[in-house]
């Protein structure tokens, strides 16, 4: 979806353009316009999923997906073709659950990029964040970096890797959140990780055996939704470029669930005159 609102703030009065919506854009750059205004928000991270293993035995929990970059800029008109296309990025799907005993977890997908293009030339990009990584029978996930830009988005959390605790997905007022990771299991419990609640900007306690919790909570531009949430598979992510969480580790016939999608990108644009 593509919203218009209007910007009082340059000196010619014009409309920002905000592009809601995961996709590829067409964009005519007007014959007498001077530059162009943009700010950028970047696909986040799906979060890693934990190992599924034997009791008293180590079982990392997954690491959440890293915040997605954002760019601010303002590029001079003359510097842009006539005609380009404006790509917003998707938040990166979670690690896929695990379903066979003594399996380790899977990795989070990267998030998209927001750009402007023109065939191999771009003129602005945000990177997405990174995916979070998946627990195994050593250590919990490392979490996902966050993606690069003007502001760059912030790390996601490590999953547990003994003691139960999943680590706080770092915050970030300039460009997306890191998202928290997963609970791990130490060789000396049992059946279950401790049920503990993430430190961090999202303070959610984390069940023993859950998903991945939602990683978005902080918007610079637009609403806020959520970036995933824990259960049998990913949601659809939002629009807060915030990394989706890391999955707990579990106990043989036990489940490990998906990790929590990365929260989708989103693109404003205003032209000067």
């Amino acid at each position: 979806m593509v919203n218009v609102k209007t910007d009082l703030v340059s000196a010619s009065p014009t409309s920002v353009i905000v592009y809601d919506s995961v996709g590829t854009f067409p964009i005519t750059k007007p014959a007498n316009a001077k530059f162009l205004n943009l700010d950028f928000m970047a696909g986040a991270g799906g979060g890693g999923t934990g190992r599924r293993g034997a009791a008293l035995t180590l079982r990392g929990g997954g690491g959440g997906g890293g915040g997605g970059g954002r760019t601010r800029r303002t590029i001079d008109a003359s510097l842009l073709p006539s005609s380009f296309y404006l790509d917003v990025g998707d938040g990166g799907l979670g690690g896929l659950g695990v379903t066979t005993d003594d399996t380790d977890g899977n990795y989070g997908v990267s998030g998209g990029p927001t750009r402007i293009y023109s065939g191999s030339d771009i003129f602005a990009i945000a990177y997405g964040g990174g995916g979070g990584f998946r627990g195994d029978s050593t250590t919990g996930g490392q979490g996902g970096g966050g993606g690069r830009g003007t502001f760059t988005g912030a790390d996601g959390g490590r999953g547990g890797d003994g003691a139960g605790h999943g680590a706080g997905g770092s915050k970030s007022n300039c460009a997306g959140s890191g998202a928290p990771g997963g609970c791990g299991i130490s060789a000396a419990d049992g059946n279950e990780s401790t049920y503990v609640g993430s430190s961090g900007p999202y303070e959610q306690a984390q069940k023993p055996n859950a998903g991945g919790l939602s990683g978005s909570d902080l918007a610079p531009i637009g609403s806020c939704a959520s970036g995933g949430d824990y259960g049998s598979s990913a949601v659809a992510g939002g629009d807060c470029s915030s990394g989706g969480a890391g999955s707990a580790a579990s106990t043989n016939g036990s489940p490990v669930y998906a990790g929590g999608k990365g929260g989708k990108g989103r693109a404003e644009m205003s032209w000067v005159y």
